[in-house]
């Protein structure tokens, strides 16, 4: 049996005040293909599958947060299923995608979901430790790190001169603006577990 459906899901969405880009952008997509099992939760406001699909008005906040725009170039760490990826692919129609995944399996299922998305790069391996060739005006870290020293390494490695980075750390969505070598963090809401 199937709980709600596609549409309750982004009136949900709506109704957080997120912008009419990410919610066309959600619109677009139907969450459930980016399921592997339990596909009847798939229009549920949660989590699903191990947290590898994010709850969908938590995925929204977060691509709000990062102010996206056409152009930018976005790193995002955790690809799991490839869903906030195909959101953001859409937004940054004019701009690039690079994904980092660790998991092997999640990492090839990513690559065959997203290869129509021409301005997307799934890359294989631990984001902790890989520096990649360019540097990114957005960065968006999908699980939770709870070593603070991570992600301020991530920045250090991967950001632009101008950055914004959202990421959950001990409970909150942080959102890191740096500029030149200032950096601005700012705690925006608190997340249910």
């Amino acid at each position: 049996m199937s709980y709600k459906n596609h549409d309750h899901l982004i009136n949900k969405i709506k109704k957080t005040g997120v912008s009419k880009t990410i919610v066309d952008a959600m619109d677009n997509l139907d969450r459930k293909d980016f399921l592997t099992k339990n596909k009847e939760l798939a229009y549920l406001d949660r989590a699903v599958n191990s947290a590898l699909n994010s709850q969908p008005t938590l995925v929204a906040k977060m691509i709000e947060y990062l102010d996206l725009d056409s152009i930018n170039v976005v790193l995002e760490l955790g690809t799991g299923s490839a869903y906030n990826a195909a959101i953001i692919s859409q937004i940054v129609e004019y701009g690039h995608l690079t994904t980092v995944e660790r998991i092997r399996d999640l990492y090839f299922r990513a690559q065959k979901l997203l290869e129509d998305h021409y301005n997307v790069r799934v890359v294989y391996g631990d984001a902790t430790k890989l520096i990649l060739p360019h540097k990114f005006d957005r960065i968006i870290i999908t699980p939770e790190f709870n070593n603070r020293s991570v992600v301020d390494t991530l920045i250090k490695n991967n950001a632009a001169t101008f950055c914004i980075c959202v990421f959950q750390h001990n409970g909150a969505l942080i959102r890191l603006t740096k500029v030149f070598d200032d950096i601005l963090e700012e705690e925006l809401i608190l997340v249910k577990k």
